[in-house]
């Protein structure tokens, strides 16, 4: 009997021995990425919410609307300054999407990145603070659209979002006001010019370093590809925090969640050459990236980077096989990239790696000849509370200026162009003419779009304000108004942007002290300010 029980034990030991071998021997070659305890990723992207509300006057919004200036900087003594470094932006950005829309969809696209970019690039411009019915925070200028339903208009806040990963001050929400016109919402910290000048220069000089890593050497697309893999995974934790739906948290935090690590890969390729684009599905957020072979490929770079190692299970796939490693349905595309994105039929495989030869080539990101000087500060982010709280109204020409900087623009292309053409016809001797004159011609259209120095007509001091007269812009130009407490403007600084239509400021909130005033004409055109001399100093104390 016992020996009886003793055979059908082994009996049964060895075909549960024989079953997990088959079973074994015939599973997957890749196991299914299941998303643990401790590599847990589901859930960390969140949809831009938008707010609908009444048509407003935005400028008057700006004028009247006393702003919190608990993150202002000052300008102290012997402190060194920062510039703020104007970039060609849209190397680290994806057209593809903007390549797919129809002319409508294209216009609020483009409103929205010149909206951005003036707000890059212009210390003396800070957000404008708006508060309603389920809404408060710092908010962009406008930008017009027609034609386009409120779920449309969703669709391309977000794609542009994602397209454009350098706009890092970018947040998580927008207003759209029954006026057709989209409020983008910038994150708290960086709503003040001089702080966010700062966090620009310190945000873009790692974004160089970052490059200069992945591209050390000669590469092919698919080195450089996996260097910005293994540098992200090396570098960024997954954790959430305040930013963790910006590049800003994964680049300068090195801490996010899914929408900054595909928001850094995407830049990162994009910098170098090589196309990408970030998918998101209902709560997650990957990449798509080209090769130069032809095929777009999946590459999730938040699955990949797991507690203890780097995986390469999500890296390079096809649409079929990302899903089938996700159990939870993570990479099932929303209605936006599926209407946009490129499929991806195909893993790559050995014999397609051998075909990737294209390199990648290094490219300088181009520079304006005179930059906006603001303030530098110790810390990205800047908390302190200053001895003085001063509420301001401030206000930014980003829409006024953009009828004149296209105009201008235009006008520069067809000289160029005309020149080229006469150029070309003529002899060598003709041609070092037309040189000189082309230099000189360039030299006095420069002078020409600079502002004449202006002047303070009156400068009035009561209780706790000062009120600053001066003539009306028309549009094209804004001031821009110092004010500090000493004659050298080295303390408690504080610089105030003035659009077009209005002759006087207002500046509440200020201690019994003298005040010292001047103010300057700017011009925005060919994607640069032109500045006026500063006016004379004038100053008054505060009773």
């Amino acid at each position: 009997m016992t020996k009886t029980r003793y055979i059908v034990g082994i009996k049964r030991i060895t075909a549960f021995l024989l079953t997990f071998t088959l079973a074994f021997a015939y599973a997957p070659t890749f196991p299914v990425v299941e998303a643990n305890a401790e590599d847990s990723f589901v859930g960390g992207l969140r949809e831009v919410t938008g707010i609908e509300v009444p048509a407003f006057d935005y400028t008057y919004a700006m004028k009247k609307q006393e702003l919190n200036d608990s993150l202002d900087t000052e300008y102290k003594a012997g402190e060194a300054s920062a510039t703020v470094k104007i970039r060609d932006w849209s190397m680290y950005s994806s057209d593809y999407y903007y390549e797919h829309m129809n002319a409508d969809e294209q216009k609020l696209f483009d409103g929205l990145d010149e909206s951005c970019r003036f707000f890059m690039e212009n210390a003396d411009i800070d957000a404008v603070h708006l508060q309603g019915n389920g809404y408060n925070g710092y908010y962009l200028s406008p930008a017009d659209y027609d034609n386009l339903t409120t779920a449309e208009v969703k669709n391309i806040v977000m794609i542009f979002g994602y397209a454009h990963p350098e706009y890092y001050f970018n947040g998580t929400s927008y207003l759209v006001s029954t006026d057709k016109k989209v409020y983008l919402c910038c994150f708290d910290a960086f709503y003040k010019g001089s702080t966010r000048a700062a966090a620009t220069n310190a945000f873009f000089n790692k974004i160089d370093n970052m490059i200069a890593s992945i591209t050390s050497g000669s590469k092919n697309y698919l080195d450089v590809e996996k260097a910005a893999h293994d540098l992200l995974c090396n570098n960024i934790t997954y954790q959430s925090n305040d930013y963790d739906q910006s590049i800003y948290s994964a680049v300068m935090l090195n801490q996010s969640v899914c929408a900054g690590y595909s928001l850094a890969m995407e830049l990162l390729m994009n910098a170098v050459g090589i196309p990408s684009i970030v998918m998101t599905s209902s709560s997650h957020a990957w990449n798509k990236v080209n090769l130069g072979n032809g095929q777009w490929y999946c590459v999730d770079v938040t699955w990949d980077d797991r507690t203890t190692y780097i995986s390469y299970e999500l890296f390079n796939k096809s649409d079929t096989d990302i899903k089938v490693r996700d159990k939870q349905g993570e990479h099932v595309p929303n209605d936006m990239c599926s209407s946009y994105a490129p499929s991806s039929p195909y893993s790559l495989s050995f014999f397609d790696e051998k075909e990737i030869n294209s390199t990648v080539t290094t490219r300088v990101p181009t520079t304006a000849a005179t930059p906006t000087t603001v303030a530098s500060t110790a810390n990205v982010i800047v908390t302190t509370t200053t001895a003085e709280t001063t509420s301001v109204a401030t206000t930014t020409a980003a829409t006024a200026t953009t009828t004149a900087a296209s105009a201008t623009t235009s006008t520069a292309a067809a000289t160029t162009a005309a020149s080229a053409t006469s150029t070309a016809a003529t002899a060598t001797t003709e041609n070092a003419s037309s040189s000189a004159t082309a230099t000189t011609t360039e030299a006095a259209t420069t002078e020409n779009l600079t502002p004449a120095k202006p002047k303070i007509k009156s400068l009035k001091a009561s209780k706790g304000k000062l009120k600053i007269s001066f003539k009306k812009l028309t549009t094209g130009e804004f001031y821009t108004i110092k004010i500090a407490t000493n004659k050298s403007f080295t303390k408690n600084v504080k610089n105030i942007a003035v659009l077009p239509g209005y002759s006087s400021l207002t500046i509440k909130g200020l201690k019994k002290k003298r005040y010292y005033v001047k103010i300057r004409r700017v011009r925005y055109a060919n994607a640069r300010n032109y500045n006026s001399k500063w006016s004379a100093i004038k100053s008054a104390k505060v009773k």
